[in-house]
């Protein structure tokens, strides 16, 4: 199975690189990011490497397209927050890396102002009740699901989440009793996001 994000936002700020690796250091995680703003017409690909690699395509990627706007799939709240949006950027990888593309394109929705898309719903997973409780409201009424409950994210909740997502991942390391020592926190993470994923999201690309 999949865990996939998208961040839709409406432009490229100049300073995005620096902003996204900032976001990325406030959640543990050490890498460089490699972007450059996407044209009119087409697709591209963005990628999170770490510094010693020899060149940004080593490392994690993500594929970014033009948005034309909303669908009919989309309800009309959704179509509403996303109306701004000119670009989509999606990373597609394992259930099991959850967490860590949360962290990543919540961080991205930071640096860019955008609106974060993931429809597993991950804001009201249990695991995330003790961090995301306020931020992401009650859930509505029967057959009227929130934004929240979609996995709809505006900018303040997208990071909310990245920072939920963070702390947990901070918790499961404390309870490990290693018999050695482990890297750092973002060591660990930039290991598991480039060597586990990144040859897996290269080679999958999710149609937006």
């Amino acid at each position: 199975m999949s865990f996939d994000a998208t961040v839709y936002f409406k432009d490229v700020p100049p300073d995005l690189a620096a902003k996204w690796e900032g976001a990325l250091r406030e959640l543990q995680i050490d890498l460089k990011a490699w972007v450059k703003a996407p044209a009119a017409k087409g697709a591209m690909t963005w990628y999170l490497h770490e510094k010693t690699d020899k060149k940004p395509e080593d490392g994690l990627a993500v594929h970014v397209k033009p948005f034309a706007g909303a669908d009919a799939k989309m309800k009309p709240d959704e179509a509403k927050l996303l109306a701004p949006a000119r670009y989509a950027a999606t990373l597609d990888s394992s259930m099991g890396a959850g967490t860590v593309v949360l962290m990543i394109m919540g961080a991205l929705a930071k640096a860019t102002g955008g609106v974060l898309v993931e429809p597993q719903g991950a804001a009201f997973e249990k695991v995330f009740e003790q961090d995301l409780a306020a931020q992401r409201g009650a859930r509505g009424p029967k057959g009227q699901p929130t934004l929240a409950e979609r996995g709809v994210y505006d900018a303040t909740l997208a990071w909310a989440v990245a920072r939920a997502a963070a702390a947990y991942e901070e918790r499961q390391k404390a309870k490990r009793k290693p018999r050695t020592a482990l890297p750092t926190a973002g060591g660990m993470v930039g290991m598991v996001v480039v060597a586990g994923f990144a040859k897996l999201v290269e080679r999958r690309r999710r149609r937006l």
